[in-house]
């Protein structure tokens, strides 16, 4: 399930993951007046110093960003909001605290900040700490606002579209959002925001309190919705809007049903690029503007039963149920079929849990679903299927499964399949093809795989290697006759230990195959300062040099203090070549070629001779 999956890295964010949580007051504003606001507020607030100088020993000055939600959280007896000291009092805090640019202040009790704003704002305080707590919290005893601060350090930028860049901080406004913190680890970002978002879409709750989370809840936001939410360098989260039950709004949806459509506006949103796997459920529901009143009771809850959203379409939503024993072994997952249009719930078929995209669609009402063959049931990789999916006028389905997901009768003559046997496609190139030919068992687990090459201009086929053990995917072309292909998880036992690389060279009909296993650097030689470079240009030409794939890139975009920083003088050097250390493991990455135009994150070994990049901090820009 999706969020056992993100448990692995909340050891590394477990400091962070407490921090700005709030209650879900509803919050109105614009880039325009977010400041406007600010302005209007201080000058009708009483308690505003006039002038008089605060005693610093006693108060810390500076500014908070607030979206005007205040509440105390029933697990952790806390809530907490962001604290941007001015220069004076940042210098003092750096004696007393750690030094940091921007600090959390928390509250126990919502006396303390009852005269703080209830509206969107970045606003001048005067604040007193009660204590540091041992996360680094400062715990208020007072706050007031003031016009009687110190030096301001930052102003804050307005961004012009949602797309943010490297350069985001606290303060910055990005469509009618407030930037509220921002942390940084390496080339990652982890950035949230004061301010509300509308979003429409379909919703899926699971108000079961099955782990440290407790009851969530997904929104998978329309297309057209997306442009509300802030990305950066055009990337934003997997999962749009994932929440967790704090407030009534989430037994509203539960009760409507577990699944369904509709309009909401959120709070609390948490962007994470190039950082881990994700962090814990952030954001909040403030609003549900309104709900697809078809969906009501469509699905309701039951004790094993869980949940997934397993293919969304402009058209169509097909939603994966699956029950469980009193061991929590699965007894079998039932997939339906539900028109945006007309919401009515249609059975599909039964089967694992297996994750499906639309391969093909002729209309909303006749498709073709696939699945690389994972199944989550039972962590092992199977042969690859499809289901051709027709809904009738009747409300009823026929969902015929087809074992092969390799079906064109282009390269089809070329192998006789057994009954035991399926073809899977790996990768398809402007040059060749490759497959996978499988043997599998009862259970469609795959025991053993011979990988071919097909030659598109001569329609030859030519045998690389054979594995039980492991799986394989490309993302590269090198050129007609030469290929490499990453392993990306294992067969059997999953094995995860076996990053290797698979170079073939094609000569007259035959192949030479070799492992490159682990690196094609020593790790001694990898940088460990944790610094990455953005770098965009043009893919001149790839190339085997040794057991490593090297990419030649031209016509280079990037900072001039990263180009000094990896020695690159791009107005006069225009190319650079640069190892591609590895896959990432179980990844499925565009594959590219030359003349794509791509953009990467670019480290440099600790002797400065070789510029270096990882398979899945590349991609293509359109």
């Amino acid at each position: 399930m999706k969020r056992f999956i993100f448990l692995l890295i909340l050891v590394i964010l477990i400091g962070i993951l407490t921090a700005g949580c709030k209650d879900t007051d509803v919050l109105k504003e614009t880039n325009e007046n977010v400041h406007e606001d600010t302005e209007k507020l201080n000058e009708n607030n009483e308690d505003i110093d006039n002038g008089i100088e605060i005693d610093r020993s006693e108060y810390l000055t500076g500014e908070i960003i607030t979206d005007g939600r205040y509440g105390i959280l029933a697990g952790g007896g806390f809530s907490t909001f962001m604290f941007i000291p001015d220069s004076e009092s940042s210098e003092i805090m750096k004696g007393r605290y750690t030094g940091k640019r921007d600090y959390i202040l928390a509250y126990d009790n919502l006396d303390k900040v009852k005269g703080l704003p209830k509206e969107l704002g970045i606003y001048k305080v005067k604040v007193k700490v009660e204590k540091v707590d041992d996360y680094g919290y400062l715990f208020i005893d007072e706050i007031e606002l003031t016009d009687n601060i110190g030096t301001v350090l930052y102003e804050g930028k307005v961004f012009e579209t949602n797309d943010l860049d490297d350069t985001v901080n606290a303060k910055d406004i990005v469509s009618g959002l407030i930037v509220e913190r921002v942390i940084r680890s390496g080339s990652g970002l982890i950035v949230d925001f004061a301010g509300e978002i509308e979003c429409e879409g379909y919703y899926i709750v699971d108000p079961k309190d099955n782990d440290m989370f407790g009851p969530t809840g997904d929104i998978y936001v329309d297309k057209e919705y997306k442009r509300n939410f802030p990305v950066i360098y055009g990337e934003g989260n997997k999962f749009s809007v994932w929440f967790s039950k704090t407030n009534s709004l989430f037994d509203e949806l539960a009760n409507h049903s577990l699944v369904g459509r509709g309009k909401f506006k959120i709070a609390g949103y948490r962007l994470i690029y190039n950082i881990g796997m994700g962090t814990a459920p952030w954001e909040a529901i403030t609003e549900i503007v309104s709900l697809d009143k078809g969906y009501e009771s469509m699905f309701e809850s039951e004790e094993k039963l869980y949940l997934e959203l397993r293919c969304t379409d402009s058209d169509f939503a097909i939603i994966a149920s699956t029950k469980y024993d009193k061991n929590y072994e699965v007894i079998s997952t039932d997939y339906y079929y539900i028109n945006r249009n007309n919401p009515v719930k249609i059975y599909l078929f039964s089967g694992d849990r297996y994750a499906y995209t639309v391969e093909e669609k002729k209309n909303e009402f006749e498709f073709t679903i696939k699945t690389d063959g994972f199944n989550m049931s039972t962590g092992n990789t199977e042969a690859g299927h499809s289901y051709v999916c027709k809904i009738s006028e009747q409300g009823t389905a026929e969902a015929t499964k087809l074992k092969n997901t390799f079906n064109s009768s282009e390269y089809g003559s070329l192998f006789e399949l057994s009954g035991d046997e399926t073809i899977r496609l790996i990768g398809d190139t402007k040059y060749y093809v490759i497959v996978s030919l499988d043997k599998i068992d009862e259970s469609s687990v795959i025991t053993y795989s011979d990988y071919y090459y097909i030659n598109k201009s001569s329609v030859s086929k030519v045998y690389l290697f054979s594995t039980d053990k492991y799986d394989y995917g490309i993302n590269t072309v090198i050129n007609e006759n030469e290929l490499m292909l990453f392993s990306k998880r294992g067969l059997i036992n999953d094995l995860q230990d076996s990053s290797h690389r698979m170079i073939c060279r094609i000569n007259d009909g035959t192949s030479v195959t070799e492992m490159a296993d682990g690196f094609p650097i020593d790790l001694d030689r990898r940088d460990d300062n944790g610094r990455n470079y953005r770098m965009q240009g043009v893919v001149d030409e790839l190339k085997l040099i040794g057991n490593g794939l090297y990419i030649k890139l031209k016509d280079i975009k990037m900072k001039k203090e990263d180009a000094l920083a990896l020695g690159l003088e791009i107005k006069t050097k225009s190319y650079a070549d640069i190892l591609l250390i590895d896959n990432y493991s179980g990844l499925n990455l565009p594959i590219i070629e030359a003349g794509e135009t791509v953009a990467l994150l670019c480290s440099i070994t600790a002797d400065r001779e070789i510029l270096y990049t990882y398979g899945h901090e590349m991609k293509i820009e359109k």
